[in-house]
């Protein structure tokens, strides 16, 4: 979660922002232990209004950002992998 705005009125309602992210462990095959690690964000979602409108009976709202670049990961795996 990145943030979470609110209180809107009428019924009262919140709205809550979210930015996806992928957490990448690369490990060594014959001991399991964790020889890189990276995490990868998305784009994060449109900022609150001022005044946001909610479907009926809902109180909370959620925006999403995009998913985070797979030619990043791949990118980046390229560089870790020998």
């Amino acid at each position: 979660m990145v943030e979470r705005c609110g209180p809107y009125c009428c019924p009262t309602g919140y709205v809550v922002r979210q930015q996806q992210w992928w957490s990448v462990k690369v490990r060594d095959t014959r001991t399991a232990q964790v020889v890189a690690e990276k995490t990868f964000y998305g784009s994060a979602p449109r900022a609150c209004e001022h005044t946001e409108s909610f479907p009926i009976g809902a109180s909370e709202k959620y925006l999403s950002g995009g998913s985070p670049s797979a030619n990043e990961v791949v990118n980046w795996l390229k560089g870790v992998i020998h």
